[in-house]
């Protein structure tokens, strides 16, 4: 296994992405807004999700200048593990968007039998700022292994802000 970083320019909307080297596939990620409490108003997440062998992240200020850093950290695995065999990751991506008006909204996407989940992401998008409030790994539906799914959710924050809601979540598996 291997774990990487990259941390984005000072901004406003600070975002980066961060790649895995070759030989290894993403099976997760995450980020961290680095901004102070104590003198600022706030920079919050917006986006967090896998793009191929990328992650991707992105964080915004909200209704008050609060320009920060984001860094992107990506997880992998070699696709060929010495005395096991290969390995199939996957991505999967909500089926649609949710579109949301205001208030807290929900997302989720199922994540393919025979495949151990491994990292959820989501996408926020506004023109004023939706802001990513829980990112939830997989878990049983009606104790039915077939139903299980990543749940995603987003709020907006101070003014009434519409926009969409997306779920990403990565699985793996030995190759049959």
């Amino acid at each position: 296994m291997t774990a990487v970083s990259n941390q984005s320019i000072h901004a406003s909307q600070p975002s980066t992405l961060v790649g895995l080297p070759g030989g290894y596939q993403l099976i997760g990620g995450g980020a961290k807004v680095f901004w102070n409490p104590q003198t600022q108003a706030g920079n919050l997440l917006v986006h967090s999700y896998p793009t191929s062998n990328y992650w991707n992240a992105k964080s915004k200020d909200h209704h008050y200048s609060s320009p920060s850093t984001i860094t992107a950290y990506a997880i992998g695995i070699q696709d060929y593990i010495p005395g096991f065999g290969y390995i199939d990751v996957n991505s999967v991506q909500t089926c649609c968007m949710a579109s949301v008006q205001t208030g807290y909204a929900n997302n989720g996407t199922y994540f393919l039998t025979g495949y151990a989940p491994t990292c959820v992401g989501a996408r926020s998008s506004s023109s004023v700022g939706r802001l990513l409030t829980g990112l939830r790994p997989p878990y049983y539906i009606s104790n039915n292994p077939d139903n299980n799914f990543y749940t995603v959710q987003s709020a907006d924050c101070i003014v009434t802000a519409s926009g969409t809601l997306e779920a990403f979540g990565t699985q793996i598996r030995k190759r049959p």
